[in-house]
């Protein structure tokens, strides 16, 4: 863990519903140290959102804001499993 905060959180997540799925768990607690890393906001929306993707099997996960003086949501972040950023190597 990351910090004493992440390691508390996780504990009481874990102790809340011993019946839940193991990979849930383990996605919260994933979520939970993404948020309160070091990245910027826009690295722990695009990582959150591929946390998200991951567990639920999606292919796409999109985050958007509501903007009220326009009336429309504006697009945060993606994560598209078919257009992943190449990897060096």
């Amino acid at each position: 863990m990351s910090s004493d905060g992440v390691q508390d959180f996780s504990n009481m997540v874990a102790m809340a519903d011993s019946h839940q799925n193991p990979e849930e768990l383990d996605t919260i607690v994933e979520i939970t140290e993404i948020l309160t890393g070091r990245l910027s906001f826009l690295e722990k929306c695009e990582s959150t959102l591929a946390a998200l993707a991951r567990f639920t099997g999606a292919d796409l996960v999109i985050l958007r804001e509501w903007d009220p003086d326009n009336s429309k949501l504006d697009l945060v972040a993606y994560y598209n499993f078919w257009c992943r950023p190449k990897t060096s190597g």
